[in-house]
């Protein structure tokens, strides 16, 4: 078995494991859009508070647009 963090492989490598019978674990990228309105205003970066920068919704869009031409990828791979 081979767990994969948040780097995604070209199809070569996971039709590879297929062959060789090796389980893939594959995480997926992540993003998150823990803001709350009083938060931006005390800091100048979100690092030490526990939340992250406001994402528009063309960034969550895009990204869930990546993430599903991601899971069509690799939806035909066994491992």
């Amino acid at each position: 078995m081979i767990r994969k963090h948040i780097k995604v492989e070209p199809s070569r490598w996971y039709y590879d494991c297929d062959r060789l019978g090796i389980m893939v674990w594959q995480d997926m990228p992540s993003v998150a859009d823990h803001f709350e309105p009083g938060d931006w205003a005390q800091s100048t970066n979100a690092f030490d508070t526990g939340r992250d920068y406001p994402l528009t919704e063309w960034q969550k869009s895009n990204y869930y647009k990546e993430l599903d031409e991601i899971m069509a990828q690799l939806r035909k791979f066994q491992c």
